[in-house]
């Protein structure tokens, strides 16, 4: 039996997407371009196959999501990854943004039916 107390635990106080390869959308840092590996309202995960360094305090972020939607913004760099990095928006992303992307995802797994999946299998 779950208590409330055990279902409080385990409630995020965000949602990450995570990408597969064929839809990871595209982030401009300071210039640069990279893809997202997976996102929430409150930062990214960025593929570095470069392991460019980023040095400044302050990254000037934009990115255009699926539905056309496109974000301006502000972000620190928050954690190095071997081939990856981390940023922090310093204003977390409106929540909309994060439905569309599911939204969009979702319709894209529509795509395959029942008896593909099976026959992938």
């Amino acid at each position: 039996m779950v208590t409330k107390s055990t279902n409080e635990a385990q409630r995020r106080n965000f949602y990450r997407i995570i990408y597969s390869r064929d839809y990871m959308p595209e982030i401009r840092i300071n210039g640069h371009r990279f893809l997202i590996l997976d996102i929430s309202e409150i930062g990214a995960r960025i593929d570095n196959p470069g392991d460019m360094r980023l040095i400044d305090d302050t990254l000037n972020v934009s990115i255009e999501f699926h539905n056309g939607q496109k974000l301006n913004s502000t972000a620190s760099l928050y954690r190095y990854e071997p081939k990856k990095f981390v940023i922090r928006f310093f204003q977390n992303i409106p929540y909309s943004y994060i439905v569309g992307e599911q939204i969009f995802l979702i319709r894209q797994n529509r795509k395959f039916s029942e008896d593909d999946l099976v026959q992938a299998s």
